[in-house]
């Protein structure tokens, strides 16, 4: 964010600084078609138009390289097997389980519960999902 910042600002500040130095004069007199200061004025435009194209062809490569990257880490086999297997997220209200032994008494009952269900072979209760981040 500094360097865009620091970008912007530059970008913003040196047209601007060059058109504070030209003669408003020339612009506004009856023959005046030019607002340049010249030769020198030119230059700077040029060379700003230049350094902006560069700019924007580094961050479009570098946006379709992220964009590949995430693409490759999304598809890449992880190890784990996720088949028959069901995974939840649970948001339990502050009023009725304040505490966290409120809340942990509720996941050992839940646990209970559901590993008495016909056709479960394994219950868990962790705080956060694999490669999920998160947690209590």
């Amino acid at each position: 964010m500094a360097i865009s910042a620091a970008v912007a600002l530059l970008f913003g500040l040196i047209p601007s600084i060059h058109a504070a130095r030209s003669d408003p004069n020339l612009a506004l007199g009856d023959g005046g078609t030019r607002t340049s200061s010249g030769r020198r004025g030119t230059q700077v435009r040029r060379t700003l138009v230049t350094v902006e194209l560069a700019l924007s062809v580094i961050l479009l490569v570098g946006a379709g390289l992220a964009i590949r990257s995430i693409t490759k880490l999304r598809r890449a086999d992880t190890g784990l097997d996720t088949r028959n297997v069901l995974t939840s997220s649970i948001a339990l209200p502050g009023v009725r389980y304040g505490t966290k032994a409120k809340a942990v008494a509720f996941m050992y009952e839940l646990r209970d519960r559901l590993a008495s269900l016909p056709g479960v072979e394994a219950v868990g209760t962790p705080t956060a999902s694999p490669l999920g981040g998160g947690g209590f």
